[in-house]
């Protein structure tokens, strides 16, 4: 938020409204600036800690993770497509375990703000994919991460198995109603493609 608005609190102490202010609210302003954002000045390592590859490298380096450490970011299906990723690394013997996930958080209102303005959040506050009635999408909070692993891997350690993970494909829409809009033939391509990689019959889903 502090670098969308562009703003810290040496800056806010130059504009003529807060000098107007007198010394007491002048403080005190400037105590509940620090309490709710802390020191938005310029650190060194502001621009690091803002990297998008950040998160995947900060997790790897806690934990002492030596394999693939990769953020991606395809909007909607980041954690889908995080998820495809790592199961193809498993496969590739590019490690023995990974970890998968997603997060998102809705830290500053002006992203919502701007969806609003282009007309993309549904007033309804219903998401209906595909559907005649969709009028837009609702914007979410939250994060989650499953730990993957070769099924006889994990059977062999004594893990409990809550899913199995067949197969999975990648591809883009390309060409739809707009950058934002879904394409369902594009859906129902990669759909179909990894039913036909998994060898298993869409009845039996």
């Amino acid at each position: 938020e502090h670098h969308q608005h562009g703003i810290d609190l040496t800056r806010l102490q130059n504009f003529d409204s807060f000098a107007a202010l007198d010394e007491s609210q002048r403080e005190a302003l400037a105590r509940e600036w620090l309490q709710r954002f802390g020191n938005s000045g310029h650190h060194p390592n502001t621009v690091v800690d803002n990297l998008l590859n950040m998160i995947a490298a900060r997790t790897a380096h806690a934990l002492n993770l030596k394999g693939p450490a990769l953020a991606v970011d395809t909007a909607c299906s980041s954690s889908l497509v995080a998820l495809h990723l790592a199961a193809e690394s498993l496969r590739r013997g590019e490690c023995e375990i990974a970890l998968a996930g997603g997060v998102n958080l809705n830290l500053s209102p002006t992203p919502y703000l701007l969806f609003a303005r282009a007309g993309a959040l549904s007033p309804t506050g219903r998401c209906r994919a595909f559907d005649a009635d969709a009028d837009g999408f609702v914007p979410g909070e939250g994060a989650g991460v499953v730990v993957l692993k070769p099924l006889s891997k994990a059977l062999a350690d004594g893990d409990s198995v809550l899913a199995v993970l067949k197969r999975s494909c990648v591809n883009n829409d390309g060409r739809s109603l707009g950058v934002m809009a879904p394409n369902p033939d594009g859906q129902r391509a990669v759909i179909a493609g990894a039913y036909y990689d998994a060898e298993v019959q869409p009845a039996h889903i």
